[in-house]
């Protein structure tokens, strides 16, 4: 008789969703980890490090209408680890650190003729003690970088003229792990890991470009191990935030409220993954588990389709375990939502509970997450 092992993994947060907002696409053409994304003109971009060990950048288009992924000109710089990127009308811009002169090189990519051309980068005092780290984002035609340097970390970039401007340091100085998003009119930055301490912080800062002034917010709800390498996007002026390696919690955030509120979770969890969104809809994919092992999904989020959480600490029981055919619920009421995940983070089976059952007969002998 076959048995499967289930480590039942914080099942006590229950979320209570109509119908699953996020759905799985066509799963990228390589298994490995983002190094940042772009969208220009309706289509999104992936730069990401070759699994072979090369030092070459490769570049994937994202089509939305065919799903489907097509390769284009490996990029004139090397993997560096760190980068970021901002799009401004129909360009795309990726910043690039030398860790040996702390100059900070600007790519221009134009997507119509799949061409990279070296812009004017800006040059630093030092990078910090513990390198470039970008964040970046655009806003009102100009791209704006924040990095870990310990002076001058925040700057705006003027494509008109080409040129930077040193713009009022971020509040809070970090080791990276900042993430950007930007609504309206208005900057946001959230969390970071504390310089010198290694520990995350959750702060949310709000920059606004003609006061140059920071503001702090509502902090991000916690998370998992960290929130470091997780991903974000904004959809219809609501920030989206997520994909924690640990637990895989998602975010979303509401300005007009400067509220947080837990969303459904991804199909799948990992760090240095993507995400972008393109009209309506919200895209991440890629990265690591936090096993270590490297995935090639793409999930899709429609926001339509979310509904309110409710966390409701439940006293439970789940039985037998091992178990061979089905496992049984008690103390739950109604259906639940539930995911079936490998140890290195795959999901293999997702539904509801059928009569308080969840039947596992169609997976293989092993060890499991609930």
């Amino acid at each position: 008789m076959k048995y499967i092992p289930l480590h039942l993994f914080l099942l006590i947060s229950f979320l209570s969703f109509s119908q699953s907002a996020w759905q799985p696409l066509n799963d990228f053409p390589l298994e490995t980890g983002a190094l940042t994304q772009f969208t220009v003109d309706g289509a999104a971009y992936v730069l990401l490090r070759n699994p072979n060990n090369s030092p070459d950048v490769r570049n994937f288009k994202y089509d939305v209408a065919t799903d489907s992924w097509t390769e284009k000109s490996i990029a004139p710089f090397h993997d560096v680890m760190e980068m970021g990127s901002f799009s401004i009308n129909n360009e795309a811009y990726v910043v690039i650190n030398d860790p040996v002169t702390f100059d900070m090189q600007l790519w221009e990519y134009n997507p119509n003729t799949d061409v990279w051309i070296q812009k004017n980068g800006t040059s630093y005092a030092n990078f910090g003690l513990y390198g470039f780290d970008p964040a970046a984002i655009s806003l009102n035609g100009k791209g704006y970088v924040l990095t870990t340097s310990d002076q001058d970390n925040f700057r705006a970039y003027d494509p008109i003229s080409d040129s930077w401007e040193i713009l009022a340091d971020y509040p809070v100085p970090t080791e990276g792990n900042q993430m950007g998003f930007s609504i309206g009119e208005i900057a946001y930055f959230v969390h970071g890991t504390i310089l010198g301490s290694g520990n995350d912080t959750r702060d949310l800062w709000q920059y606004n470009p003609i006061s140059n002034q920071w503001v702090q917010l509502a902090d991000i709800p916690p998370a998992g191990l960290a929130y470091a390498n997780t991903v974000s996007f904004t959809i219809n002026d609501i920030a989206y935030v997520g994909m924690d390696p640990e637990l895989n919690l998602f975010y979303r955030y509401k300005p007009s409220t400067n509220e947080w509120e837990r969303i459904e979770s991804c199909g799948y969890s990992g760090s240095n993954g993507f995400g972008f969104s393109i009209g309506e809809f919200g895209y991440v994919g890629t990265g690591t588990t936090v096993m270590g092992s490297h995935v090639n999904d793409v999930w899709k989020l429609n926001p339509e389709l979310l509904s309110v959480n409710t966390h409701e600490q439940k006293e439970f029981t789940i039985y037998p375990n091992p178990a061979s055919e089905n496992i049984f619920t008690q103390g739950l009421n109604g259906t639940i939502q539930y995911g079936i995940y490998t140890v290195d983070g795959k999901l293999v089976s997702k539904g509801n509970t059928t009569n308080n059952s969840i039947n596992v007969s169609q997976l293989n002998e092993g060890l499991y997450i609930l």
